[in-house]
């Protein structure tokens, strides 16, 4: 696929994923259609996972951030990558990673690769801030200029 049809591959994963939020359903079924069945997924965070482990990941992310959305801030490619910038907005709803609703509303940045293949995702690179996310939920100090 040329880097055009790569790049728009991505872009609507992403919009048809915020389409599909709080619909488990939909999202299985988006996984399906966009990623490869042998996809992996580097996460510096959590580590490497399969297809189905980033499948239960972002279903558990979603139930405890029910309106969660992603915009992409930027995005580069060449060769079989797609890179993002990305920000991530969301209210804390549900247990995240033994953390209770808190109810409050995260903003944080990131950013990821892509690789494709034959029209599907085979491989993904996440950098969240899960520190700054984290942090907005309570679950750490906060972390601010020093004077």
């Amino acid at each position: 696929m040329s880097i055009e049809k790569n790049k728009e591959l991505v872009r609507q994963f992403l919009a048809d994923t915020n389409a599909a939020v709080g619909d488990f359903a939909k999202i299985l079924a988006l996984y399906q259609k966009y990623s490869s069945p042998s996809l992996v997924h580097h996460d510096p965070s959590r580590g490497d996972t399969n297809g189905e482990q980033r499948i239960q990941a972002a279903i558990m992310a979603f139930t405890a951030f029910p309106d969660a959305t992603y915009s992409a801030d930027d995005s580069i490619a060449e060769g079989d990558k797609i890179a993002n910038r990305y920000t991530l907005r969301g209210t804390h709803k549900g247990v995240f990673m033994g953390i209770p609703p808190t109810g409050k509303q995260i903003v944080v940045k990131g950013a990821n690769i892509y690789r494709i293949s034959e029209g599907k995702i085979v491989e993904t690179w996440d950098f969240l801030d899960t520190f700054g996310m984290m942090a907005q939920l309570g679950a750490l100090p906060s972390s601010s200029p020093r004077k």
